[in-house]
């Protein structure tokens, strides 16, 4: 039905949802849906179909768990979208594709063919297919916006509307990282790295998603990011000045036995159960050598986590996220991976930089390598110390071992 423009969008569609409440990213309650799925399939039916194992917090086995637990409301349920493309809906006055980045982490869509995988859908609900929208490139476009918009807010009625994506694939975009040679490490909520490949290979820790400019995109989560950090900084009682600058100044790594396993919380990459980290040989460290010491453990992981699949080694690593702003961990990052880091000069926002540039690419046909050179820039790179990176190397391996000794992985 046609919006009214003389009425809220919230009170035209409130009455539209079966659900009140969903659940978000970090919601972990559907370990027995994901053990049905991947019982069904194996689990490297489901890596090899889906880019993904099975995961608790991807929208397949969410909409299993729905549909066993409130069976009724899923059956009246006659469409279900993810954020981005119900947004996309609303802004485009009908249904719109689910883009092949977003899509991709639903364990749901076949990667190889980009359309929904029947056997993946029969492991997760039965009869599923009728209730997704379709499956699109990240540079369709949708049609044109909605009256609604127009009479409401004066837009212009032949504004185009391009599939949207998630926050990762427009960061992606956004920091340049669609180019051979760069990747992007986001420091949020969790830490993601991302970067773009040609093919799909598919691992057990990691997520290969449709490229949001064309191939793919791999996709590594750790859920011990900054929630994590905050952690360990309200248990020392410093503040973040401290734990971002103080505790790293006039700092040279040294060449002994001190690390951490820097897991508050279980992890997905990989995956292990934790509730609190381990220090090693570190009996009487200050707050300062604590705070380094727990920052080099998480990016040792994700080094580990990361390196076995690189097709190329990144010569330059864009930092994005809140915490990007840390020179400290800035540093330890370009030395723990040899690459020069870098941050956006234009913005911090690097999601919303790449949805415009997106836009910009499907709507305006402007070449994506023009957008990154044009809008990309980057602040002046730190650089690595040859010596520390060698330093780190045998820290790295003495993480390996102590993360096999505490969690077997």
């Amino acid at each position: 039905a046609r919006l009214d423009a003389r009425k809220t969008l919230a009170e035209q569609i409130s009455g539209a949802f079966t659900r009140t409440q969903v659940p978000i990213w970090m919601d972990t309650s559907t370990s027995a849906q994901c053990e049905k799925i991947t019982q069904a399939l194996g689990q490297d039916g489901v890596l090899e179909r889906s880019g993904s194992i099975a995961i608790e917090r991807f929208t397949g086995p969410q909409i299993r768990k729905f549909a066993e637990h409130s069976p009724q409301d899923y059956e009246r349920t006659h469409l279900i979208h993810l954020n981005s493309s119900f947004m996309c809906s609303v802004l485009a006055g009908q249904s719109a594709p689910i883009d092949h980045a977003d899509g991709a982490g639903m364990n749901l869509a076949n990667i190889h063919t980009w359309r929904w995988d029947s056997d993946l859908l029969d492991a997760t609900v039965r009869g599923l297919a009728q209730k997704l929208p379709t499956l699109a490139p990240s540079d369709t476009c949708v049609g044109t916006i909605a009256p609604y918009f127009c009479e409401k807010y004066g837009l212009c009625p032949s504004t185009k509307i391009i599939a949207f994506t998630g926050d990762n694939p427009s960061s992606l975009v956004g920091t340049g990282a669609v180019l051979q040679g760069r990747a992007t490490i986001s420091l949020g909520t969790s830490d993601t790295l991302i970067y773009a490949t040609r093919a799909a290979n598919p691992m057990p820790d990691r997520h290969v998603l449709g490229g949001p400019a064309g191939g793919y995109m791999t996709l590594i989560c750790f859920r011990n990011g900054s929630l994590a950090r905050e952690r360990l900084k309200n248990e020392l009682g410093v503040d973040w000045n401290f734990f971002d600058k103080t505790a790293f100044e006039n700092y040279t790594p040294q060449d002994d036995n001190a690390l951490c396993l820097p897991f508050y919380f279980d992890e997905i990459s990989p995956k292990l159960r934790s509730s609190t980290p381990v220090f090693e040989n570190m009996d009487g460290a200050n707050s300062a050598q604590k705070v380094r010491t727990f920052i080099e453990g998480q990016f040792f992981n994700m080094y580990v986590q990361c390196a076995q699949s690189w097709e190329q080694a990144p010569q330059t690593i864009v930092l994005t996220g809140g915490a990007s702003k840390s020179g400290g961990i800035a540093r330890t990052i370009a030395n723990i991976f040899g690459a020069q880091v870098a941050r956006l000069k234009l913005t911090d926002n690097s999601a919303a930089l790449g949805a415009a540039m997106r836009a910009a690419h499907a709507a305006c046909a402007i070449p994506m390598e023009r957008l990154v050179e044009t809008f990309c820039t980057l602040e002046p790179p730190l650089l690595p110390n040859k010596d520390i990176t060698k330093l780190y190397a045998k820290k790295i391996d003495a993480f390996i071992r102590a993360r096999k000794r505490h969690y077997g992985v």
